[in-house]
């Protein structure tokens, strides 16, 4: 495998792990007393693993962009290399802030959950979601513009976080079956967070899109367009999927059709994230 397609890997790995985390710690916020205290005794689990795998792919990330940057693998293991890319690159000098995040982790998720517990989980995967928004092709721009890209990248990435990464305790809790009062509320609480998470996503996207490639619009005549419109037609269906949720199945209070839909939309999301991960490293004007 080369140092390119791993970057394809290891970018959909971090992503997965960090608007997993981040929707996971809002979920236990908003979706109410009930819902909460019965996701709790098994959120030690998903997070933990979910902490894990954030940091592991970041430093693997780390060591993929060094092979990268030399053109083969031997600057992976190459500690002059590495150290170029650390301290002489502005990804490095990110990198290793979230890095020290990540570490940060894994004892906030052994924590005795509480407020405090809780609050930390939110803040820090927050931060690792939301500083996503200073890399890739946001990360280009400079001055007024380079600030508002990267401004409107971060708030893009923390509205799927919130979005895609809340499908993940949603599934399990309507997998429990709790009392039809508690999936009721914990459904209409995670459904109104979505439709603000869609409304910020499709709204920083297409400035997002348009700052990149000067128009909302893909063009289909490059690599980086064409993935784009795949990117958007997932999106389009998980929330034609989310509509048919809220508007036809919740009222009827129809919950096994309901959780067989948050199925479909985590495996569209699944798909959107291989999107993401193959956007932010094609060119948009398509030169290679």
């Amino acid at each position: 495998m080369s140092p390119e397609a791993a970057l394809l890997v290891v970018r959909f790995v971090h992503f997965w792990a960090v608007f997993g985390l981040f929707g996971t710690a809002l979920f236990g916020l908003y979706a109410g007393g009930a819902a909460r205290a019965l996701v709790a005794p098994k959120l030690g689990g998903p997070v933990a693993l979910m902490s894990i795998t954030l940091l592991g792919s970041g430093v693997i990330w780390l060591l993929v962009e060094s092979a990268h940057f030399c053109g083969d693998w031997s600057g992976a293991t190459d500690a002059d290399m590495i150290g170029c890319v650390l301290f002489q690159t502005g990804f490095g000098k990110l990198w290793m802030w979230r890095l020290l995040l990540a570490a940060s982790l894994l004892p906030i998720a052994t924590m005795e959950r509480g407020p405090a517990r809780d609050g930390l989980l939110i803040a820090v995967s927050a931060m690792l979601a939301g500083s996503l928004g200073l890399t890739g092709h946001a990360a280009m721009d400079t001055g007024l513009r380079g600030a508002l890209h990267q401004a409107d990248h971060a708030i893009h990435l923390l509205a799927v976080g919130a979005w895609l990464g809340g499908l993940l305790p949603l599934a399990r809790l309507l997998a429990e079956r709790p009392a039809v009062e508690v999936r009721a509320d914990a459904l209409h609480r995670f459904s109104t967070v979505g439709i603000i998470a869609v409304g910020l996503i499709l709204v920083t996207g297409i400035a997002n899109a348009t700052m990149i490639a000067g128009s909302p619009i893909p063009s289909l005549a490059t690599a980086w367009g064409r993935t784009l419109a795949v990117k958007l037609l997932l999106v389009a269906i998980m929330i034609a999927a989310a509509l048919v949720n809220r508007l036809i199945l919740m009222p009827s209070a129809r919950y096994a059709a309901i959780g067989r839909l948050v199925m479909l939309e985590q495996a569209l999301g699944l798909a959107v994230l291989a999107a993401a991960s193959l956007l932010g490293t094609l060119p948009p004007d398509g030169a290679m």
